[in-house]
């Protein structure tokens, strides 16, 4: 299921691995471009310049937690498509994500079909 059109992506998580492991997935699915950011000051800052469609953004990270990221990135833009993720999927995560803005959870580690549930949300929310 290639995207159509083709998406730029920005993943934000400490860990490289696993900023490796959801590129190679999006880009089989057709993302056209992957940005990366290993800390929430950061995803704050590429997401301000660069603007992608979609934001996988970790909650546990470094210098700023995905949440607080989270709301500076839709103080930018109220329309921001951000999906967060944690290896934590608990209930209270969960709320707690979706209660700050964010479009939807994925629990770590990925994999291909919950990847492409994600992106086939995002297409039809965006039409």
């Amino acid at each position: 299921m290639p995207l159509n059109p083709a998406l730029t992506v920005l993943i934000a998580d400490d860990n490289a691995l696993m900023r490796g492991m959801l590129a190679l997935i999006l880009m089989e699915i057709g993302a056209a471009e992957i940005l990366n950011a290993a800390n929430g000051i950061d995803v704050v800052e590429i997401y301000r310049n660069r603007r992608p469609d979609v934001v996988f953004l970790d909650i546990q990270m470094p210098v700023k937690d995905g949440l607080a990221a989270l709301k500076e990135i839709k103080q930018i833009n109220a329309d921001a498509h951000v999906i967060m993720v944690s290896s934590f999927g608990s209930a209270a995560n969960v709320k707690t994500a979706i209660d700050a803005g964010a479009n939807g959870f994925v629990v770590k580690p990925y994999n291909m079909n919950r990847i492409l549930g994600v992106m086939k949300r995002y297409r039809a929310a965006v039409g």
